[in-house]
C-alpha cells in the first residue's frame, strides 16, 4: 500500500509513526554508554533525520487540511496536489521523498484505505499530543554534536531545522505553549526576565526567541534595554578581561561562527553551516 496524503491523515499511521520514532530515539546511546561504530552512528543520525522530517510533513499536512476546511478523505485525495504544494512551501522538505521513506520502513497504513465519505479523523489537538511526546524525547544537542563528530553537518542542520519546526508547531497550537509566550512576553517587556532564560523556556535561539516575542507584540523600550551604570561597568570589565586573556588575538568559537552564519542566512539567504566542517581545536575556542 502506498503512502499518500490520505494515509498521512489516518490516525493509525500517526500512531505507527510515533511508535517508530520514539523507539528510534530510545535506542540512541548516551555518552556514558559504549558507542557503536561510526557507520552505525551515521545510520542512526540519518534515520533520525528522516523520521523527524516525516513528522514535520505530518504536522504541516494536518495544518493545511485544517486551514482548507477539509473534512472528508475524498477531498484530501482530490486536493492532494494543492496540499503537497502548501506543505512543501511551509516546510522546505521534499514531501515525496519523505512519503517514500515512510513506505520503505513499512509505514503504509495498517487499515484499509478510508472511503471517500469517511471523515478525516486526525485533528490538530491529537497531533499536538504526539508532537509533545516526540519533542520531549529528541536529544537535539546530542544529534548536533554527533553530526559534527561524524563530519555530517548537513544532517545535523536538517535535524535542527526539523526539531525547531515541531517546536514552532506546538507554539502555534498548544494552549499551554501560548500561555508561556504570554507570561514570558510580559516579563520580557518589563525587563524582569533575561533573554537567556526566555530562550531556554522557548527552546529557541536568542534571535528566534526575540522574533517570537515581537511577533506577539512584546518588544522592549530603550529605557528597558538600557544598562545601569553598575551593569555597564561589569560588562566593560568582562570585555577588557577577555581581551587581555586573548592577548588581543581574535576570538573564535562555535557560537560566534553560528551567529555569523545565521546572520548571513537571514540577510543573504545563504546558510553556510553545512560547509563549516568539524574543527575540534577551534570549537574549543583555541
Amino acid at each position: 500500500m502506498s503512502v499518500s496524503f490520505p494515509t498521512v491523515m489516518d490516525p493509525h499511521f500517526e500512531a505507527a509513526l510515533r511508535a517508530r520514532c520514539l523507539s528510534a530515539l530510545d535506542g540512541i546511546p548516551t555518552p556514558e554508554e559504549t558507542q557503536p561504530s561510526a557507520e552505525d552512528l551515521t545510520q542512526v543520525l540519518h534515520t533520525g533525520t528522516q523520521l523527524l522530517e516525516l513528522f514535520v510533513v505530518v504536522t504541516a499536512t494536518a495544518e493545511v487540511v485544517a486551514e482548507l476546511g477539509i473534512r472528508k478523505f475524498g477531498d484530501v485525495r482530490r486536493r492532494a496536489a494543492e496540499i503537497q504544494g502548501r506543505v512543501s512551501s511551509a516546510t522546505g522538505i521534499d514531501v515525496m521523498a519523505a512519503l517514500s521513506f515512510a513506505r520503505e520502513i513499512g509505514l503504509s497504513g495498517r487499515t484499509p484505505t478510508p472511503a471517500d465519505e469517511a471523515p478525516v479523523g486526525m485533528s490538530l489537538r491529537r497531533v499536538v499530543r504526539f508532537v509533545q511526546a516526540v519533542t520531549a524525547s529528541c536529544p537535539t544537542d546530542f544529534f548536533e554534536s554527533l553530526a559534527a563528530d561524524l563530519s555530517r553537518p548537513e544532517l545535523g542542520y536538517r535535524l535542527q531545522v526539523a526539531c525547531e519546526a515541531l517546536r514552532s508547531f506546538l507554539r502555534r497550537h498548544d494552549p499551554r505553549q501560548q500561555d508561556i509566550v504570554l507570561v514570558v512576553g510580559r516579563l520580557y517587556q518589563r525587563g524582569t526576565i533575561e533573554l537567556d532564560d526566555a530562550s531556554q523556556l522557548f527552546g529557541a535561539s536568542h534571535t528566534d526567541a526575540i522574533a517570537l516575542l515581537e511577533e506577539h507584540g512584546f518588544g522592549r523600550t530603550v529605557e528597558t534595554v538600557g544598562l545601569s551604570d553598575e551593569k555597564r561597568r561589569a560588562h566593560l570589565a568582562r570585555i577588557r578581561q577577555d581581551r587581555l586573556d586573548r592577548s588581543g588575538k581574535p576570538a573564535y568559537s562555535r557560537d560566534i561562527v553560528r551567529r555569523s552564519t545565521i546572520a548571513s542566512e537571514r540577510i543573504e539567504g545563504i546558510d553556510a553551516r553545512a560547509w563549516l566542517g568539524a574543527e575540534p581545536d577551534r570549537d574549543r575556542g583555541r
